[in-house]
């Protein structure tokens, strides 16, 4: 732009400096002719050219373009006819018809190019004739140049300035298009980031939604409600039913294959309510392509448009077997738990009768003569006392409700005193072999629940080999994690494991579910209770370790019990040698609420020589211990749990009046007075009911002579 006004600036500075240096050449012409008459043409043609200049001057530039050759061509035409008229020289008729040509020549040329051709084309004409002798031909040929060169400059002039107008125009549309286009051009910029934006985002979205289908266990799929059309699948469904997604795209139908057909018509019926645009939460079993079962938990939603129309139906479904296997587990657990309670509650006075019932047969058997008929009656009613101790005890031992004096042992001299017994047990058409493992670590258990654990598995496996066979007790050192029972993974601690195994008929699958169930038993009605796993898996878990169960049909069964090592020194066993019954003369204070087993007891105690005082509740033997003071009482007989004041506060209060007093503790079934997690506290001495007479003496002298 500012080239341009600098050149339209030069164009018009050079039309001025024209048309002034015609005016001049014109007048000097017209006045040297005015001497010489014959010279008007001259004058006339001069005066022409001045009118033409003077005409191109004043003339609009915007009209220029329109006159310029209309005007200078017949200009030049006339003149050329003037000159001839006039009867000019040759000499004077070629510089027009140059000018003519350099007229043409001068617009074709471009404009810096045409005025420079002007005053060239002046000099080559008048110097030429000045230095050549002919000054009047030179100043007649200036008359006739030196106009039409003013009438050139004009015309180069204003086509120069018009066309850097229209170079400026021209600039100015490119500008404004330009701007229309950079400016279309930044719409679709932005349009085309925008689209970026939204296709970046979709990508996303579909690639969270492909996260979340690949990696996510659960199925879920979309489907049209009134076709069999399938519009969607996740890949989990391939994890979970073990079926491909292309198959159930295939054939929708063959998801309602897979449906166990306990539960088929269930299914049916609440994809019929998914259909009529009801939610539906239903709990299925399917089976898979390899036979195994496996609980599906199944979510509907329906998708519906403004009007309320059911247009697809969403499912979202995931497998459930385990949890399934753990609500199974709790429910077990829950009804083993109130099969405990019941035995809890009924084994406190159930054991007050059965130790009334078998104390007085033992002391009527006692004083009968050895002929006497009656002493077959008491036997059965003792065996059936015994037997009724046994299921208490079996009960209270599954329910882990049994009071056990754990102590330190190696577990290979408990087997080795058990070995004559097991041997009774199992018979001799069956073989017992045992492998005690070197160097096994010790364990801290009661011998008596170890030894009916034993003895129980004896039987079991004695059962399950009815033509003989082998049964296998073996120890080993072990190390497994705590909280989870396995050896992998997590800390490691050790265990000391027991293994009974059996050459018997073995257990299916079925069988090995319910093995540890109360009352649960494949043997003859009458042939057994189906407490005795029950039992052995109430022992182990009440001494803090586990057991678990390994069988297949026809390939024998073994039973693994993990028992946790313990620290310290061994305590030996019990002999029953030398449990001999023995008096004394010391002062007994007996605390019993059940009127009948406290006579037998203060019956039993007095015959073998003992004072004894009684009392029927915790208060009453308090008030007598404070009147008895401080006379001696050497020991304190009670009850555990008694209505008012329990056993161990009776204890406490006793012994504040007599530093000396020794306790023993007498219960069918105890809470936490004296009893941890089923372990009686350090130091505690105690005689679980029911007991014989025999047992209260020998415990009694026990405790005195401790």
């Amino acid at each position: 732009m500012r080239q341009a006004h600098r050149t339209r600036a030069a164009a018009q500075r050079a039309s001025l400096f024209f048309f002034i240096a015609g005016l001049l050449a014109s007048l000097g012409g017209m006045l040297v002719s005015a001497q010489q008459p014959q010279q008007g043409t001259f004058i006339a043609l001069g005066i022409l050219d001045l009118a033409i200049a003077a005409l191109l001057r004043v003339l609009p530039w915007e009209r220029w373009h329109r006159h310029a050759l209309l005007v200078a061509v017949p200009v030049a035409f006339i003149v050329i006819g003037l000159f001839h008229a006039a009867g000019a020289t040759t000499p004077s008729i070629y510089p027009i018809f140059f000018i003519l040509i350099f007229i043409w020549v001068g617009l074709s040329l471009p404009p810096r190019a045409a005025l420079l051709l002007t005053p060239l084309t002046i000099a080559a004409y008048i110097i030429p004739l000045w230095l050549t002798g002919q000054p009047r031909s030179a100043l007649e040929s200036a008359m006739v140049v030196v106009p039409a060169c003013v009438l050139i400059g004009e015309v180069v002039a204003r086509a120069v300035h018009r066309l850097h107008e229209a170079q400026d125009e021209l600039e100015q549309r490119v500008a404004e298009r330009t701007a229309q286009l950079q400016a279309a051009n930044e719409a679709i910029q932005n349009e085309l980031a925008e689209r970026k934006q939204v296709e970046m985002a979709l990508r996303e979205s579909e690639l969270r939604f492909r996260q979340l289908a690949e990696h996510i266990h659960v199925a879920f799929w979309l489907l049209e409600p009134r076709t069999p059309r399938l519009l969607y699948i996740s890949p989990a469904y391939e994890a979970i039913w073990q079926r491909s997604c292309a198959s159930l795209y295939a054939q929708p139908a063959s998801y309602l294959e897979a449906v166990h057909p306990d539960d088929y018509e269930r299914v049916v019926s609440a994809l019929e309510r998914q259909r009529q645009g009801a939610a539906t939460d239903e709990e299925y079993r399917i089976l898979r392509p390899d036979g195994s079962v496996r609980w599906i938990s199944e979510r509907s939603f329906p998708v519906t448009d403004t009007s309320g129309k059911v247009e697809r139906i969403a499912r979202v479904a995931q497998e459930i077997t385990d949890r399934k296997r753990l609500e199974a587990q709790l429910l077990q657990a829950q009804k083993l738990e109130a099969i405990g309670r019941l035995a809890g509650g009924i084994a406190h006075d159930f054991n007050n009768l059965l130790t009334a019932i078998g104390g007085y047969t033992e002391l009527l058997s006692l004083s009968l003569p050895d002929d006497s008929a009656l002493r077959s009656d008491l036997e059965e009613i003792q065996r059936a006392v015994q037997r009724a101790t046994n299921l208490t005890s079996q009960l209270l031992a599954f329910a882990r409700k049994q009071i056990i004096e754990p102590r330190i042992l190696n577990l290979n001299d408990l087997i080795v005193e058990m070995d004559k017994l097991l041997r009774r047990v199992i018979g001799e058409d069956i073989e017992l072999v045992t492998r005690p493992a070197p160097d096994l670590g010790q364990v801290k258990v009661d011998p008596g629940q170890i030894e009916q654990l034993l003895v129980n598995l004896a039987v079991n496996a004695r059962d399950a080999m009815p033509e003989g066979g082998k049964l296998t007790i073996e120890t080993h050192n072990v190390f497994l994690n705590a909280a989870s029972g396995s050896g992998h993974g997590g800390e490691q601690e050790a265990y000391v494991l027991l293994a009974v195994s059996d050459t018997g008929v073995g257990m299916d699958a079925e069988v090995k579910a319910h093995a540890f169930e109360p009352f649960f038993t494949t043997k003859e009605q009458g042939k057994g209770t189906g407490l005795g796993l029950a039992t052995c898996y109430g022992i182990a878990k009440q001494h803090g370790g586990n057991i678990t169960v390994y069988s297949e049909v026809g390939q024998g069964t073994t039973f693994n019990i993990y028992l946790p090592q313990a620290e310290g020194p061994a305590s030996p066993l019990p002999s029953v040698e030398s449990q001999t019954l023995a008096g004394g003369n010391e002062v007994v204070l007996l605390v019993e609420d059940e009127a009948a087993v406290r006579a037998l007891a203060a019956r039993v105690l007095r015959e073998h020589g003992y004072t004894v005082l009684e009392a029927s509740d915790g208060a009453e033997a308090v008030r007598v211990a404070a009147i008895r003071a401080p006379e001696a009482i050497d020991l304190l007989v009670t009850d555990v749990v008694m209505p008012q004041l329990g056993g161990k506060a009776v204890a406490n209060q006793i012994s504040s009046l007599y530093s000396e007093l020794k306790v023993l503790f007498i219960s069918g079934y105890t809470d936490t007075a004296i009893v941890h997690h089923g372990r009686l506290d350090e130091g505690v001495a105690f005689l679980h009911k029911p007991f014989t007479p025999a047992d209260l003496i020998r415990k009694v002298r026990e405790v005195l002579d401790g």
